[in-house]
């Protein structure tokens, strides 16, 4: 400060040597790359005659974020303050945040601009590879390799050109065996293949596992993206890991058929069940030939395939034609055709069988006799027939009859399609209820004297008186009844319009018929009630069947004497024997049994007294 004291003279002063110290963010933060899970770090220095408070804020809220590690360093009048924020684990999360730093002295301050926080990490990964057993399948993990410079993803430049990350690859399996993950390197069937790495930054590390194996299903990998650091670029690095990778082998799983054991003529539905990313191709042959066999299969349905999820199902329904058991079956094959030559099939073996449904059987038994046939399915395809012959009852008695080739049960088997024997038949009894019998009489008369029961004969010797007293009911001493023995008993009845009276070769017939009350079933029950007790008299009747006097004038006279000759009976037997597809023949048996009666000799006497003649 200068100024003029009094009249004539001048005074000076002169001041000391003033400071101006600027308060400012001397080396603002820069956008930071880091890898993920690492430790990104933001610095902010200041400069000012003081130190500066230091915080950091989130660009979207202004919320202070962190803790800032804070050094002082002081040259002369200058000095310099230093924050440094530390974020570490960083997470995907993390990737795009802005960031601010902010220098405080007392109630000012001022801001830095907005820098940005870029996250490097593995972007994609097959995370399931399908593969078929015997080939190759191959792995990718896809990882960021370029450095950003800010929130639009624009490339850091270093020199105008894009700068990328250092990183070195490397893969894991995980072995069940002990349960920890090992490096690939230790099997010689993993192959690390070189990375490469696309004009927009991006990664990829190719993994190959050759001479895939069934046991390699649902096998799991990793990669491991170790990310070096970079200081003189702003990058922080770190090793980030894949998750788990799942081997999966495209497989057929199953192949079925709705039943392995058909009968000719039966439909059945082949079902083939097989994995993969996308459904394969699925065909349906025959070992030997590259179609279906249509010599012993007829096509109903083509395959039709359905997916569910990895799952693919594909069913072909076919009818068989044709017995192929006795060359043990026919092979069927599934193909499931996966593209880019690769395949795999499974296959089964259909054995078909006769159908005994269809199978002709023979019975001996007729139709019409009551009796039942059951068939049995003994549940493979064979088939049992069984006959019963009907229950016994007043009317017919029944008894079962295997002649040679035949039996009471037959069965086809579905292994020969044919029964070994006919079924047997039931024989059918009923009751015996008739029977005859004939008796002998030798006769002896004069030439002048017509023979009884001839047509010259007359009077009560005439075969219609003759038959009258033969079938008299009350005759006190004529008939039939007084010497058959059921007639006598009751146990049978006279059938009168059968009853015969002739005369043949010297002798006079006598027949009689009757009906057993009740029926018997065997001729040793019959027999005896139809026999003959004695000599059947057709004289000295107590009834009179003669219109004229009976000692007329006009009225011959006969003398009978005793002579020894033959009786017999013969009855019928309505036993009905049955063959198949036969009509019932009625076999008649004659029994004859051999009685010693009396020979009744005719001798006619006349009103005039004559010798007696003799036969």
């Amino acid at each position: 400060q200068s100024g003029h004291y009094g009249r004539g003279g001048t005074i000076s002063i002169k001041s000391a040597a003033a400071t101006l110290t600027v308060r400012e963010i001397s080396s603002p933060p820069e956008t930071t790359n880091v890898a993920k899970g690492g430790e990104a770090k933001f610095t902010c220095k200041t400069s000012g005659d003081s130190a500066a408070l230091i915080t950091f804020h989130k660009t979207s809220s202004d919320e202070s974020v962190g803790t800032v590690v804070v050094t002082e360093a002081t040259s002369g009048d200058i000095v310099t303050t230093t924050g440094i924020l530390t974020i570490a684990g960083v997470t995907a999360a993390d990737h795009g945040i802005e960031y601010y730093c902010k220098a405080a002295w007392g109630e000012n301050g001022v801001e830095s601009g907005n820098v940005f926080l870029s996250v490097l990490d593995i972007t994609s990964s097959t995370e399931t590879v399908w593969g078929l057993a015997g080939y190759v399948a191959e792995f990718k993990c896809y990882s960021d390799a370029l450095l950003k410079a800010n929130a639009n993803g624009d490339p850091y430049l270093v020199n105008k050109q894009k700068t990328y990350a250092d990183a070195q690859i490397s893969w894991e399996f995980f072995d069940t065996s002990d349960t920890s993950w090992k490096s690939t390197a230790s099997n010689s069937r993993f192959v690390v293949k070189t990375t490469m790495r696309s004009d927009d930054g991006v990664s990829l590390s190719p993994m190959s596992l050759k001479n895939l194996e069934e046991g390699d299903n649902d096998l799991k990998v990793r990669c491991n993206i170790a990310y070096q650091t970079d200081a003189a670029n702003n990058f922080y690095g770190g090793t980030v890991t894949s998750g788990e990778l799942t081997m999966k082998i495209a497989s057929i799983t199953s192949f079925t058929s709705s039943k392995s054991d058909p009968l000719v003529g039966e439909t059945i539905t082949l079902t083939c069940t097989a994995t993969g990313e996308t459904a394969p191709t699925f065909s349906f042959t025959t070992r030997g030939k590259n179609h279906f066999d249509t010599t012993f299969f007829k096509l109903v349905k083509a395959a039709t395939v359905t997916s569910v999820d990895s799952v693919h199902t594909a069913e072909y329904t076919t009818e068989t034609l044709r017995v192929n058991a006795m060359r043990d079956g026919q092979v069927v094959n599934c193909l499931a055709d996966y593209g880019s030559a690769q395949k795999t099939e499974k296959e089964l073996t259909v054995t078909t069988y006769f159908n005994c449904a269809d199978v002709t059987w023979k019975s001996l038994n007729p139709d019409g006799n009551g009796a039942t046939i059951a068939q049995e399915d003994l549940g493979d395809g064979s088939l049992k027939q069984t006959i019963t012959c009907p229950v016994n009852s007043d009317q017919a008695r029944f008894e079962l009859v295997t002649p040679s080739g035949s039996a009471a049960a037959i069965t086809c088997t579905k292994e020969t399609g044919k029964y070994d024997n006919s079924l047997a038949r039931c024989k059918e009894t009923n009751p015996l209820s008739t029977g005859t019998g004939i008796q002998k009489m030798g006769v002896a008369n004069s030439a002048e004297q017509p023979a009884p029961c001839t047509t010259e004969a007359t009077g009560e010797y005439s075969i219609a008186s003759m038959k009258e007293k033969l079938n008299s009911p009350d005759d006190g001493a004529c008939g039939f009844r007084h010497q058959v023995t059921c007639l006598g008993d009751g146990t049978c009845t006279l059938d009168t319009d059968k009853t015969d009276c002739r005369y043949e070769d010297g002798k006079v017939i006598l027949e009689y018929f009757v009906n057993l009350t009740p029926g018997v079933w065997t001729p040793a029950e019959r027999d005896p009630l139809i026999a003959i007790k004695g000599k059947i008299q057709f004289w000295s009747c107590s009834n009179d069947y003669n219109k004229r006097r009976r000692r007329g004038v006009d009225d011959p006279d006969y003398d009978f004497e005793k002579s020894n000759d033959n009786s017999s009976i013969a009855t019928d037997d309505s036993e009905s024997v049955h063959h198949l597809a036969a009509t019932t023949v009625g076999v008649a048996t004659v029994v004859a049994i051999t009685a010693l009666l009396s020979f009744l000799v005719v001798r006619l006497r006349k009103r005039r007294s004559e010798d007696v003649s003799t036969p």
